[in-house]
C-alpha cells in the first residue's frame, strides 16, 4: 500500500446516513470523475481484516458484472482505523424512481428493470452469495438520456451479504421488515438465498403499484399481512420453518388463512405478472422460484421488443445491450424466438454531461489506499456509455433504515 496525495476527493454533498455507514458524493480531483464514497462507522486494525469483509469479498467476485455496482477503490487510514469504499456514482435509487409518482411506470420499463435486477441477482447466487437486504433503496439506476430506454440498473449495498451454505444460524433481524420472507420472520436465523427472491417479489409489486405490498408495523403484523395475501401453507411447512425457534418474538399459533392472492392487490395486472410475483412470494422457500427460472418465465418472452426499442433510442452502449440480449436468448434455449425487428437506427447523439457544483475539499477523510488489484481482477466486459449526471442539489435522500 502507499499513501495517496491529500484531498484526492473533493466533497460535493452528503447523500445519506445509515446504522453502519454514511455516503457522500465526491469528485476525484485528478480525473474529474464523480464517485459515491461509503464511509464506514466501525474502525479496523489491519488491511487483512478489511479484505475479509463480506461486502468486499462478494464485490470482488462480482467485479465484472454489469448489473452489480462497481467498487473502484478501498481507502484505509491505518492510524485511525477508518475505512471508506469508493463506488461508481449512480443517478438515484429505485425508491426515488417511484416516490411521489401518480401514474404507473410503463410496463416495458418495469420489465427492463426487473430483467437487469434478476441478471445481477442470478450472478450473485451463482457465485454463492446472497444479498439479504433486497429493497428499492438498494437498487440503483444510472440515467443515460431522457428515457427509461437509457436506464442501467444495478444491485448495491452488499454489506449484509453472506455465502450460500455458510454456517447457520444467521442474523435474525436482517433485511428491512417490509421485504422479509416468512422463514426469516418465523425462525431463529435459519434461512437461505431464497429470501432474496421473496424480497425482490415485493420490489416488483412496488415498482408496478407504487406502494409497498406488506408494510407491516411489527413482526407479527408483517406475517399476518403475508398470510392475508399469500395465504397460509400447511402446518407441516409452518413447523419446519419454526423448528428450533426459541428466541423468535412470534409465539402465536396461526389459524388457517386463505389469502386473497396478489391479483386482488393490483390494478389490472397481466396473468404473467401475477404468476411471476406469486412464484417469487411462495411461502415455502423450498418451492420458491429461483433467479434463473425467473428469467425463463413467460413474463420475459417479449424482451426482444424491449431490446429493439432500447437499440433504436441508442442511449445505452451496444456492448452492454448485446450482453443482456445474449443472456435473454440463453434463457429461451429450445423455445421459439421471433426474428429481430428491422428498426432503423437514428444517428447517435452525444449527451451533455452536467456536473454539480463543488462545496469544497474533503479534507483528511481517508489517507491510505488499498491496492485496487486486490479487489478487481479485471475490468468489466461492458460498461454503459456516456452518462448524464442529475441535478444532485434537487434530490432528497430517503433514509432506508429498518421500517
Amino acid at each position: 500500500t502507499e499513501r495517496p496525495k491529500q484531498n484526492k476527493f473533493k466533497f460535493i454533498m452528503k447523500k445519506g446516513s445509515g446504522a453502519f455507514a454514511d455516503v457522500i458524493q465526491a469528485e476525484n480531483t485528478k480525473t474529474g470523475q464523480m464517485v459515491a464514497i461509503k464511509r464506514m462507522k466501525q474502525t479496523y486494525k489491519t488491511i487483512d481484516q478489511i479484505v475479509q469483509l463480506r461486502e468486499i469479498m462478494s464485490l470482488k467476485v462480482l467485479a465484472t458484472h454489469p448489473n452489480i455496482v462497481r467498487l473502484l477503490e478501498i481507502l484505509f487510514d491505518k492510524s485511525s482505523g477508518k475505512l471508506a469504499l469508493v463506488f461508481e456514482l449512480m443517478s438515484h435509487d429505485m425508491y426515488q424512481t417511484i416516490r411521489n409518482r401518480k401514474n404507473q411506470l410503463p410496463p416495458a420499463q418495469v420489465k427492463w428493470y426487473m430483467f437487469q435486477i434478476l441478471n445481477g441477482l442470478k450472478a450473485a447466487h451463482q457465485e454463492n452469495y446472497f444479498h439479504r437486504d433486497m429493497k428499492p433503496e438498494n437498487v440503483l439506476v444510472q440515467k443515460n438520456g431522457n428515457s427509461w430506454t437509457g436506464d442501467v440498473v444495478k444491485l448495491s449495498d452488499f454489506g449484509s451479504a453472506r455465502q450460500i451454505g455458510s454456517e447457520l444460524p444467521y442474523t435474525e433481524y436482517i433485511s428491512t421488515r417490509w421485504y422479509r420472507p416468512p422463514e426469516v420472520l418465523l425462525s431463529d436465523g435459519v434461512y437461505g438465498h431464497e429470501m432474496d427472491i421473496f424480497g425482490l417479489g415485493c420490489v416488483m409489486y412496488e415498482l408496478i403499484e407504487l406502494h409497498p405490498l406488506f408494510p407491516g408495523k411489527d413482526e407479527f403484523d408483517q406475517i399476518c399481512r403475508i398470510h392475508n395475501v399469500v395465504g397460509m401453507p400447511g402446518q407441516d411447512v409452518i413447523k419446519r420453518l419454526r423448528k428450533g425457534a426459541k428466541n423468535n418474538p412470534i409465539k402465536t399459533e396461526f389459524q388457517a388463512v386463505k389469502g386473497c392472492g396478489v391479483a386482488c392487490m393490483m390494478t389490472n395486472p397481466s396473468d404473467d405478472v401475477v404468476d411471476l410475483i406469486e412464484k417469487m412470494l411462495c411461502y415455502d422457500p423450498a418451492k420458491r422460484i429461483s433467479a434463473v427460472d425467473c428469467l425463463k418465465h413467460p413474463y420475459f418472452d417479449d424482451m426482444d421488443l424491449i431490446f429493439a426499442e432500447i437499440r433504436r433510442d441508442r442511449f445505452i452502449d451496444e456492448g452492454y445491450l448485446k450482453e443482456l440480449e445474449d443472456v435473454w436468448l440463453s434463457t429461451r434455449s429450445g423455445r421459439p424466438v421471433r426474428e429481430p425487428l428491422n428498426i432503423p437506427k437514428p444517428k447517435p447523439t452525444k449527451p451533455k454531461i452536467t456536473k454539480p457544483k463543488s462545496n469544497g475539499p474533503t479534507g483528511n477523510v481517508v489517507t491510505m489506499k488499498l491496492d485496487a488489484a486486490q479487489v478487481h481482477q479485471k475490468k468489466p466486459l461492458h460498461q454503459p456509455g456516456a452518462i448524464t449526471l442529475p441535478n444532485i442539489n434537487k434530490m432528497v435522500y430517503y433514509k432506508p433504515g429498518k421500517k
